[in-house]
């Protein structure tokens, strides 16, 4: 229910006026009568038994929150058939995203870097409560400088509770694109280091005025995430690697905690200007920065140590795995042709050995299906399975084709993974008949058989499909189209 300038809520609120909308609700200046201040009024629109439930058992904890950095939650209360109200400090002062906008460029990076350490110290007091907090809504909206130049974070109208082995995410799934982690996208537990992805990302921007490309789209390997310093010059190194770090797409791998963060990004250039206070904006303000890069006279810092990593094994286990698993698939493939099976078993075998390359492809992105595939076809060819070299290209075709169908998402469900692989198979099957008709002349078709083949290319898409439902969620999250299965 949208509130109008007037309303007055539990007998105390005047809405004063909307300062920003969402699907989730919609936050509000509002006055209190009773001690004649400004405040903020949160609206959640979740009015189902369960939702009222977890928002009175966290708005008590958000309540009992004291850090200079973070605003006061003074009141909350449901209105039955109407919504949860969650009232705070009306902060006055700048949003991050309106300073960007007001100068058209990159932020210096000593104030930008003096403001984020700030944050980090509430993030470090939102985790370290029992139960942790955990945030999940860090944006550049979301960070308000005051005119006593501190940054105070803001709006917990998606905060959530973090218990160990569970999710935080109840209901809808929220996300910021750019900001949220890929965690985040998949309904994975979000942590603390889901928050410090979303700050490092805020950094990020501030450094550069430009957006980051999503997450899911960097873990997919689909874009590449330039390092602020790259579009920056003036960034320091150190900096630059420390956002990098704090930005890595797989969890295990990115850097643990706001206090690491900090501490990272704690040799920083003194601050030179004060930030300068405009009229007061809500948390919600948003604001879209133009991409026009300013010089700062900071000198670059040395290197930063990186951490030892090994999230590539999985990848490696990935493409090992799928074609050991397709060669074995052709080789079965081949001893049944000697069988007295009815051929259109033999032609659904040919068509599961064919298609099998897709587990690389859908799980691993194009162009890692296309690198399995080229080792299958490299493998079958010296095995002479495949008399002419062009067909050996034909592994290579359906493992790239296999992770382009999946990067929508099609593997996430069962329909979707049996189209994904009736494709596959086609794909196979249309290159066979092609290269049989252009390299040997032969003009042959049976469709009984075609049908066989395109059924083995249905049966390794519900494999695959099942195969990502019964690994856990957190390996799934270190590979690199793993956020797309399920």
């Amino acid at each position: 229910m949208t509130l109008k300038t007037g309303d007055i809520i539990q007998n105390r609120y005047r809405i004063v006026r909307l300062v920003g909308q969402g699907g989730f609700g919609a936050v509000y200046r509002a006055w209190d009568m009773n001690v004649s201040q400004p405040v903020a009024l949160k609206e959640n629109l979740g009015v189902g038994v369960e939702a009222q439930r977890q928002f009175e058992r966290e708005a008590t904890l958000l309540a009992g929150l004291r850090h200079p950095n973070l605003p006061r939650v003074t009141d909350h209360f449901v209105v039955p058939g109407q919504g949860q109200y969650l009232i705070m400090d009306y902060v006055e002062g700048q949003s991050l995203a309106a300073l960007l906008k007001e100068r058209g460029g990159p932020l210096p990076e000593a104030n930008a870097v003096a403001w984020i350490r700030q944050v980090c110290d509430a993030l470090t007091y939102l985790h370290t409560r029992r139960p942790p907090i955990i945030h999940r809504d860090i944006k550049p909206e979301n960070v308000i400088i005051s005119a006593d130049d501190r940054a105070i974070l803001v709006d917990f109208g998606i905060s959530k509770v973090y218990v160990e082995g569970g999710q935080t995410t109840i209901g809808a799934m929220a996300v910021t694109p750019g900001y949220s982690p890929p965690e985040q996208y998949v309904g994975i537990s979000t942590e603390a280091r889901s928050d410090v992805y979303a700050l490092a990302a805020t950094l990020y921007k501030l450094l550069t005025a430009q957006t980051p490309p999503e997450s899911v789209a960097a873990m997919a390997m689909e874009v590449r995430v330039p390092p602020a310093r790259e579009l920056n010059p003036v960034v320091r190194a150190g900096t630059s690697q420390a956002i990098e770090q704090a930005m890595t797409p797989t969890m295990s791998r990115r850097t643990a905690s706001a206090a690491e963060f900090a501490a990272a990004l704690s040799d920083r250039p003194q601050a030179t200007i004060a930030p300068p206070v405009a009229a007061p904006v809500a948390a919600v303000n948003r604001a879209i920065a133009a991409p026009a890069p300013e010089p700062d006279s900071a000198p670059p810092a040395p290197p930063a140590a990186r951490a030892r990593s090994d999230g590539g094994l999985p990848t490696l286990a990935l493409v090992l795995i799928g074609v050991v698993l397709t060669l074995v698939l052709h080789w079965l493939a081949v001893r049944l042709q000697d069988s007295g099976l009815d051929y259109r078993i033999k032609a659904a075998a040919f068509g599961l050995a064919y298609s099998s390359i897709l587990l690389v492809g859908a799980w691993g992105g194009p162009l890692l299906g296309a690198f399995g595939g080229l080792l299958v076809g490299a493998a079958l060819q010296f095995r002479l399975y495949y008399w002419e070299w062009p067909f050996a290209l034909i592994p290579v075709a359906v493992g790239f084709f296999a992770g382009a169908q999946a990067r929508s998402g099609r593997m996430r469900s069962l329909f979707g993974a049996a189209w994904v692989g009736l494709l596959a198979a086609l794909t196979a099957m249309a290159l066979d008949v092609g290269l049989r008709i252009y390299v040997r002349g032969d003009k042959g078709f049976d469709v009984m058989e075609a049908l066989g083949f395109l059924g083995g290319g249905v049966v390794t898409g519900l494999v695959v499909w099942l195969l990502a439902r019964l690994l856990p969620r957190g390996w799934l999250a270190r590979l690199p189209h793993g956020n797309r299965l399920r």
